[in-house]
């Protein structure tokens, strides 16, 4: 019975170094992530710990987020808005997993906005379905509210920016994209490799890995005809290109 025991822990711990070493492969060669950086037209990414947000100015001193970041108190996030003398009015959620929206909570009474199937994961109805994630559903009572519901090729107007939608599911079934002032915002549809690639997130975090790479795929063809100067990414620096 013991030695049994012994090599069913064996097994375990086997696993468990196989999967950490998978991962960590993964995350190799990755572009790494800036505490802050320009874009271009005044588009500023902000290090939020292991994730990014970004502010995308709107006009008349206000701003759009793309994503909350992590920290409840958005401290790195209010930090660049102070500096450059921006007020937040809205935030395009990329999809619901809870570094990405958490920081929602700093700005109380701004536009949440996502794809309508990606709403229930924010909200903390549902959890997301990849192996990790769905072991860790946003806490409804502490979750934004989406106020809009996005849809697949939507062109939205803020203030003097225009921002289209994209769907591009895999990571989750509801990820999205959005393009505005030049830079394609993909969130974790896609990371930025070094030498100037790019590739899905590690396959413990997505619902689909199969379909996140056809999304990308799907992506590039549409924008064939499209101007991007800058591809920005949630968990590594930025790249010229998809």
């Amino acid at each position: 019975m013991k030695r049994k025991l012994l090599i069913a822990v064996g097994v375990v711990v086997a696993l468990l170094v196989i999967a950490g070493a998978s991962i960590a492969s993964a995350f190799a060669g990755l572009v790494p992530v800036p505490a802050t950086a320009e874009l271009g037209e005044g588009v500023t990414s902000v290090a939020d710990g292991y994730v990014q947000a970004y502010i995308v100015p709107i006009g008349e001193g206000s701003a759009i987020l793309i994503d909350c970041g992590q920290d409840p108190a958005g401290t790195a996030i209010k930090a660049q808005l102070a500096e450059k003398k921006l007020t937040v009015k809205a935030a395009l959620i990329t999809h619901g997993h809870a570094d990405h929206t958490n920081g929602c909570a700093a700005f109380p009474g701004i536009e949440i906005a996502s794809l309508e199937n990606e709403k229930p994961v924010i909200e903390g109805l549902v959890a997301a379905r990849g192996p990790v994630p769905k072991l860790l559903k946003n806490d409804p009572a502490k979750s934004p509210k989406v106020t809009r519901v996005l849809r697949d090729g939507d062109t939205l107007g803020f203030g003097e920016a225009v921002v289209q939608v994209f769907s591009m599911p895999g990571h989750t079934a509801g990820s999205a994209a959005y393009l505005t002032r030049g830079v394609l915002f993909v969130g974790d549809a896609a990371s930025g490799v070094e030498g100037g690639t790019v590739r899905i997130a590690p396959w413990a975090f997505n619902d689909d890995g199969a379909q996140a790479r056809e999304s990308i795929e799907a992506m590039r063809k549409r924008l064939l005809d499209v101007k991007v100067r800058t591809v920005a990414f949630s968990h590594t620096g930025s790249l010229p290109s998809l």
